[in-house]
């Protein structure tokens, strides 16, 4: 349930629905079809306060970042004037498996022509793509087939945010493996993550 205020205020696809005689005006009633609920709460969550959080995670230390490289988790603590840095995702809250919900929520947000979400949703995912670009349970290769499927192609907010974690980490796909062959199979993403 969400006031009609509300969703006109925050979407662009809501403020025309709205302006003309339809089922959604006169029976006060809108249907999202092929929508995750989990997501839409979210979504409606972010629009009555601005922000939204999934469930789970763990907050993210405020101590040195170890994030950017594998080889910073390993430094000496000689090393520690090299190699430790503030973590710009210090105090927040991540998990791996909240990567595809913040490029589902991504998606909607671009349905409904909401850029404040869309902002917040990406920003969302170079949090955690920073803190969990190591993880197992990343499902990297579902994310990029999400975010380059459901989004149009000259929106390049979100594709470049996964194209630059590909540039920035090769191990994650220069091997074998689902990312790999997700890759192989969109050539020109793969042109643009396989520069050298």
């Amino acid at each position: 349930m969400a006031h009609k205020s509300i969703l006109r205020e925050n979407s662009p696809y809501f403020q025309r629905m709205f302006s003309f005689p339809g089922k959604e005006v006169t029976e006060n009633k809108v249907e999202i079809k092929h929508a995750d609920p989990r997501i839409m709460y979210w979504v409606l969550e972010f629009m009555y306060t601005g922000a939204y959080a999934p469930p789970d995670g763990t907050t993210v230390s405020t101590e040195y970042c170890n994030h950017d490289r594998a080889s910073y988790k390993y430094a000496t603590a000689s090393a520690g004037g090299i190699l430790k840095k503030k973590c710009p995702c210090a105090g927040k809250t991540t998990s791996p498996n909240h990567l595809l919900a913040h490029i589902h929520v991504y998606s909607i947000a671009d349905y409904f022509g909401m850029r404040t979400l869309m902002a917040f949703a990406q920003q969302k995912v170079v949090e955690v793509l920073h803190v969990h670009w190591q993880d197992d349970k990343l499902q990297l290769k579902n994310a990029l087939e999400k975010a380059f499927s459901n989004t149009p192609e000259y929106n390049r907010g979100l594709r470049q945010v996964l194209i630059d974690v590909l540039k920035a980490h090769p191990g994650l796909w220069v091997d074998d493996g689902d990312v790999r062959s997700w890759l192989d199979a969109h050539l020109r993403v793969r042109e643009e993550v396989d520069y050298a």
